[in-house]
This record gives C-alpha cells, structure tokens and sequence, in this order.
C-alpha cells in the first residue's frame, strides 16, 4: 500500500485470502480497516473468531477496533476507538468481544458493540502499575490476560471464569521473569504461551498457571508473535528478526514430566549447596588456624 493512497485514506488493508495448496494463494476481497491518514500507522491486530470463523476483528495502532462478519466482510457494528489497543478476541460462544488496552480490559457485546464491562489494570501487591499486554478467550469459560509492570520486571497471567458477567477478581501468577512481549492460548484450552523480552518462550499449565517448559534464545530480536496450529501439537512464533521458528509441543506426559523435574533438580541440588559450603567454611577455618 502507497503512503499516497493511505494518506487518502484508502488503506485497505484487511485482505482475505483462498488457500487450496501451499503454493497456490488467491486474492479474495479487501477492505478497509482504518481511516487513519497516518502512514505510521498499521493493522495490529487481525483474529478470527475461534469457534466458527464467522467473524473478523481487526485493532488499528490508531486505536480503531472493527468486526466484520464473514464471508461478506460487513460491519457487524460500527468501529469502535480506544485510547491504544494492545490486543483483541473474541469468545468461543461468539458472544462477547474482549479488547485490551494498555490500562484496560474492555468487554464489548458482538451483537452491537456495547460496553458490557470495564476491568482496570492491575496493581500487583497494591502498588506496582501494570499495563495488559496482550488477551485470550479459552475453552472452558475462561478468559486469560498477560499483564507487565510498567516499570518492567516480572510478567504476569491472569484469568477470569466468563461464566458469568460482570466478570469476578481474577486469578493472578507470575510466569516469567521479564515482561511478556506475545501471547497465546492452545485450542484446547490446555497451555498457555508466551515470549518475554528476554527472547524466551515458554509453556505454562492453562488450570494451575505454573510454568512448565521454557525455550531460551528462540530468536534473536524482539519475539512479536505465537500462534498454535489446529491441533496444538506446533507453536510457530516470529520476530523482528524476521524469521519464523516452528516449536513442537510436547504430549501432556512428557510435560507432566518437565514439570515434575524441577522441584526434583531443585532437592537435589539444596544438599550439594549445603555441603560445598560446610566444605568451603572447613577450609576457612583451617587456613587461618
């Protein structure tokens, strides 16, 4: 698309694609997205409903979020903007819309793009600000946010049951060691994953929100997507170093074992430690006697 053409503002930049083969990718139909005149700008965000795939929601770095239905690529209601727009999905019942902004969760209707619910960011232990990273409807009536500390540090997950609306407090842990830079969620409902700006992936236990698989180096800049496939055997994550790297996943035994190993690698090392320093503290008080 020409900076010409977008600062007309005709950027049509939400395309739609047929896929017969591998080799073989047709031009369907395109729209616009975005009014913006702003050649900065970009489509940040371009999700299909899970379930069905009847409905396409698009986030705009302007700020402007659109869902259209599909085939058709209609409006489903008119564009909606936020102040910043960091993430969006929409619920495996097609009912709701969850949209994540720096400082907020906003829960939209998909019938007619209403606010159902505002969540503020979190403040983790009362006092650290936090920003939403990134949002994830699941299987099983969850709702899933990756949450940062402004001033950087540890990143987050938290989870809400959909179950009901208003939304309940959410279940918060921590994941990882630096801020979360993508997030995903297996189609099954099962497995959470992330990149942190450490250039690490990691896999963590969608019910009980513990790490259990982390990937170090998996790129060399800035990791800025993960998707998983159908079947959630593969995670496929890019980067700015503009490669795209395919993870196999592993079966939920050899998971099962990964998690289990760290606490046993951790009980066996505490008596190593304990007895290199009982050594070291020996030879201390031998050399100065």
């Amino acid at each position: 698309m020409s900076p010409a053409v977008i600062r007309e503002a005709r950027n049509e930049s939400c395309r739609l694609f047929d896929i017969d083969h591998i080799t073989d990718i047709q031009p369907l139909e395109r729209v616009s997205a975005s009014t913006t005149r702003n050649i900065e700008d970009y489509q940040k965000v371009t999700r299909f409903s899970p379930a069905s795939g009847r409905y396409l929601v698009t986030g705009f770095t302007d700020g402007k979020v659109s869902v259209f239905k599909m085939p058709e690529l209609s409006l489903a209601f008119p564009p909606v903007r936020f102040n910043g727009v960091q993430d969006c999905d929409i619920d495996w019942e097609e009912r709701h819309l969850a949209v994540a902004t720096p400082k907020a969760l906003v829960i939209l209707s998909l019938e007619d793009g209403t606010i159902v619910q505002v969540i503020d960011s979190p403040r983790m232990n009362g006092r650290t600000v936090c920003e939403f990273r990134a949002c994830r409807y699941a299987r099983g009536n969850k709702l899933y946010a990756a949450v940062n500390p402004v001033s950087r540090g540890k990143g987050f997950v938290c989870v809400w049951s959909t179950r009901r609306y208003p939304l309940k407090k959410a279940r918060t842990a921590s994941v990882c060691r630096k801020s979360i830079t993508s997030f995903c969620v297996s189609p099954g409902g099962t497995l959470l994953a992330y990149a942190s700006s450490d250039l690490t992936i990691g896999l963590v236990d969608a019910r009980s929100l513990r790490p259990v698989l982390e990937v170090k180096k998996a790129h060399e800049f800035a990791i800025t997507s993960l998707a998983f496939n159908r079947t959630g055997r593969y995670l496929a994550s890019a980067g700015a170093d503009t490669r795209c790297r395919i993870t196999l996943v592993p079966d939920d035994h050899q998971l099962r074992s990964f998690s289990l190993a760290t606490p046993i690698y951790a009980a066996l090392c505490m008596p190593l430690l304990i007895l290199l320093m009982h050594i070291i503290t020996l030879m201390t008080d031998t050399h100065y006697s």
